[in-house]
């Protein structure tokens, strides 16, 4: 904290302020524009200009002047944490690398409330001629459990009553993510700043890089949401949003160049604040089969520029979507660093990739078809694959840089889309290949295949083993030995019916045309394990059977045919009324004492109860151990009522 004329502990602040700013540079996942917050540290040393009142990366502990408080009455389950020291509020553990430590939060309580879990930093006094900001870099530990929390301000005491919201965050990222909070109103004044938790349920949040200073640079970075891939086109659409995570900026335009050609956007934002966003988009020219590498900038009112992002529109013959297949096995959590993996590359590719996580004997989550299938080309745990070719496969545990580049610039002659619909237990698909080439395909060498796939799945009351040793596996590395099965979620796992690996025989012709374009249909079931449907996709491959290598994927969400487990009625519309009571019953009263028929139909288009009745005005149906949304079909003497009910 500074002093007023204490130029030792000013200097003392610049030093572990400049260290926050090499840890930043090193971290793992920052991989962004630092300028802003490194000008202000390295300005201090080379100038004296910019002002440090606090810097703390809590390698050394929450220091002693720091205040932690608990007041949520809910203790740590702390049978969910190991490897790490626990707080009931907030205490310093090592993340990342041994030599980084962060300030940790615990948030899985043992009882079903929030927390309310306070760091609140000493009091700091801010100059009147001073612009200061507050900047940290924020985490949930857990990529399933994205934590809550409010930053505070108070002008008067350090008692939680004092308090003012300045900022919150609900469900922070699963990798650092810079914050940056502009503190202008406060000066000439002096402040306390408490960090509130307010998870219910999660896991961990951790907190590092606390900075509360005047800044002299411009900080941004910059979320892709366009596709990084093209067809065989003249122009390309980018898009993104820019994040202000510095001082505030006065920004004229947007600037895109690529190759000879720089396009502009004028934007006027005469006030771009911390922590907002400045969406862009530009038609950029491309050249067909080739890298098409452009860079985004910001022009400022003051005539200078700043480039914030880079990035490239890889163009074949058909937009490519990459499949990455992980094998694993135990249960996922032996594999950790499989999943960070594959977080990492979800994070960077979005929709530009499909993953399968393929569960390998004898874990109870296996699917058997594709697991056996995949064994020609994986066998160690876990390793993955991009597009099934041998050229992109890597059984390296810490996953070697550049597989994935390599796998992007791979062109394709054929694309594939699909619709997806659920009658029943029965999956409905109908794929659209496309090809850019000719191909003998009399031996049927080309086919498409398809695989259910669940996109989020919990185990229950399963217990689930956990081997990880290593700091660098993340969340893994704090869970326990000993899982709960209710605690992990798992993602992207196919599940039985898979024709992904062998394909559907004869799906398209023997003789294919460039320019071509063919269509298949199929129908897979639902085995019995399947207990819903809201997080199940259809990922659909048009590759050769001979080889495996896939020419191209796509994934599509199933369509559910609710009205498909409706009986069709003529007649006018049956005036009866149906509860739901708090026993789990639904109780129908009719319009009189007639011969009557229920129906409950689950989203999934499955009728999951049924009852009856001769001659009464009453009808009770047991639905209990039902949750959710489900469908009640009444039918009485050709009429019928239809109503949408939460259980």
């Amino acid at each position: 904290m500074r002093h007023e004329n204490g130029a030792y502990l000013d200097f003392l602040n610049l030093i572990q302020a400049t260290t926050i700013i090499i840890k930043r540079i090193n971290s793992f996942y920052m991989k962004r524009v630092l300028t802003g917050v490194m000008a202000a540290a390295l300005s201090v040393v080379a100038m004296g200009q910019s002002k440090v009142y606090l810097s703390e990366n809590f390698d050394n502990g929450i220091p002693s002047d720091f205040v932690t408080i608990d007041r949520d009455e809910n203790p740590v389950a702390t049978f969910c944490y190991k490897n790490v020291s626990i707080n009931p509020s907030w205490i310093a553990n090592v993340i990342d690398v041994k030599t980084n430590k962060a300030a940790f939060s615990f948030t899985q309580g043992n009882y079903n409330f929030a927390q309310e879990n306070w760091l609140i930093t000493p009091q700091i006094s801010i100059d009147s001629d001073s612009e200061a900001y507050l900047c940290w870099d924020g985490k949930s530990v857990y990529n399933d459990y994205l934590e809550d929390y409010k930053v505070m301000v108070s002008t008067g005491n350090d008692d939680t009553g004092s308090f003012k919201e300045l900022f919150s965050v609900n469900g922070e990222s699963y990798f650092w993510k810079t914050h940056t909070v502009s503190l202008k109103q406060f000066a000439g004044q002096k402040i306390y700043i408490a960090f509130v938790c307010t998870s219910l349920n999660k896991y961990i949040l951790a907190i590092d890089n606390m900075y509360i200073g005047e800044l002299d640079g411009y900080n941004f970075d910059v979320k892709n949401t366009s596709s990084r891939f093209s067809g065989n086109v003249a122009s390309a659409t980018i898009s993104g949003k820019v994040r202000n995570i510095g001082r505030t900026a006065d920004i004229k335009s947007v600037a895109c160049t690529i190759g000879g050609s720089v396009l502009s956007e004028d934007v006027n934002v005469s006030d771009f604040e911390p922590e907002e966003g400045l969406d862009y988009k530009f038609d950029i020219p491309i050249t067909a089969n080739s890298v098409n590498r452009y860079d985004i900038s910001l022009r400022m009112a003051d005539g200078t520029e700043q480039k914030v992002y880079t990035d490239s529109v890889i163009s074949s013959y058909f937009p490519r979507t990459l499949l990455l297949e992980e094998i694993t096995g135990g249960w996922c959590p032996n594999c950790p660093d499989g999943t960070l993996y594959l977080n990492e590359v979800k994070e960077r590719m979005g929709s530009d990739v499909i993953v399968v996580s393929i569960h390998m004997s004898p874990d109870p989550l296996i699917c058997n078809e594709y697991a056996n299938g995949m064994i020609r080309w994986l066998s160690s745990l876990p390793s993955v694959i991009y597009n099934r070719d041998f050229d992109y496969k890597n059984t390296d545990m810490y996953h070697t840089e550049g597989y994935l580049e390599k796998a992007m610039l791979e062109p394709t002659t054929a694309m594939v889309t699909a619709t997806a619909a659920l009658d029943g237990n029965k999956v409905n698909m109908h794929a659209n290949v496309s090809f850019a080439a000719d191909y003998d395909n009399s031996s049927d060498k080309y086919r498409v295949g398809f695989a259910i796939v669940d996109k989020e799945y919990t185990q229950g009351n399963v217990v689930q083993r956990n081997s990880c040793t290593l700091l660098s596996s993340g969340e893994y590395y704090y869970l326990p030995q000993e899982i709960p099965g209710s605690f992990v979620r798992f993602h992207d796992m196919p599940i039985e019916g898979s024709t992904i690996i062998n394909g559907v025989p004869n799906s398209l012709p023997a003789e294919i045309k460039s320019g071509g374009e063919y269509g298949c249909d199929y129908q897979l079931t639902l085995p019995d394990r399947v207990y819903g449907v809201d997080s199940l996709c259809v990922v659909t491959t048009v590759f050769d059977s001979r080889t495996g290598v896939v020419l191209n994927a796509s994934s599509t969400d199933l369509v559910v045919d609710v009205t498909s487990a409706i009986n069709t009625v003529d007649g006018n519309t049956l005036n009866a009324q149906i509860i739901s009571s708090d026993n789990g019953d639904v109780c129908i009263i009719l319009p009189e004492a007639q011969p009557s028929s229920v129906r409950v139909v689950g989203i999934d288009g499955r009728v999951v109860r049924e009852a009856s009745a001769n001659g009464s005005d009453r009808l009770s149906v047991n639905c209990q151990g039902l949750k959710g949304c489900y469908i009640v079909q009444v039918i009485q003497n050709g009429r019928k009522t239809v109503k949408k009910i939460i259980l």
